[in-house]
């Protein structure tokens, strides 16, 4: 991405009442979590040893799986934001970015600092243990999840935290994220191919109430068609180039 596309994109940003960062699993590059992976197992077959209806029968198997999956040399629990993370941190500080929306389980943003309440993590969380009935959740890393519980509230079935094949996001998960895609001006979705349903649902909302589609990445998308603009450029480069461009700029 060239100096006049950063000062472009900049000046947008700061015209822009609301913005929205989308980000991916691009982002996610150079730390050692096996997202191609995770993605590919849990997701690729909705049907497969992580769909919600397994889970339903056979919830005991599925926690053992979830456990073995893990049982590998990274442990999510050990990794720190990268310093992509730290720069949407300071991009949502600075009230350049009002929410981030993110296809992550591995809460490296709000690590990094974003604040709960301006990062939604469509797709659950993998430290975390959730009762699919009520919705309680738990800090559980993997490591430290041993079989199948009960919940202490509604002594339902506790699964992993993270969105299952075949399970819809949590309803606050889907009505904050449809929210902010419906008040954004300018929707930034970075290292994301938008092929994840219903996640890419939110740009095309954003794109239906009027929000400007900047789509910032090397790979195509499934709403390259949509795009205001499409800038090809590796994602975390980018943005720490408009961050820079901001600070410097005002």
């Amino acid at each position: 991405m060239n100096r006049p596309d950063v000062q472009r994109l900049a000046r947008r940003i700061r015209e822009s009442d609301d913005v929205l960062l989308h980000t991916g699993p691009a982002l996610l590059a150079g730390t050692g979590l096996p997202t191609d992976r995770l993605a590919e197992t849990v997701w690729g077959e909705p049907d497969g040893q992580f769909s919600i209806d397994r889970f339903e029968t056979e919830p005991e198997a599925v926690w053992a799986d979830w456990l073995e999956f893990w049982d590998g040399p990274v442990d999510p629990a050990t990794v720190s934001p990268q310093p992509v993370h730290e720069r949407v941190a300071e991009l949502v500080a600075a009230n350049h970015v009002s929410t981030v929306v993110t296809e992550s389980v591995f809460g490296l943003f709000r690590e990094a600092g974003v604040a709960a309440e301006d990062c939604i993590q469509f797709h659950g969380r993998v430290d975390e243990a959730r009762c699919r009935h009520c919705g309680r959740a738990d800090d559980a890393a993997p490591a430290q999840a041993v079989g199948h519980r009960q919940c202490p509230v509604c002594l339902s079935t506790v699964g992993p935290g993270i969105v299952l094949a075949g399970e819809a996001p949590s309803r606050s998960d889907r009505l904050r994220a449809w929210t902010a895609a419906e008040s954004a001006d300018l929707y930034l979705a970075v290292g994301t191919q938008l092929a994840v349903h219903p996640t890419a649902e939110n740009a095309e909302r954003a794109v239906e109430t009027g929000a400007e589609l900047v789509v910032i990445g090397d790979r195509p998308t499934a709403l390259d068609g949509l795009a205001d603009r499409r800038l090809d450029a590796d994602p975390a480069g980018t943005l720490a180039r408009l961050r820079d461009a901001l600070t410097i700029w005002g």
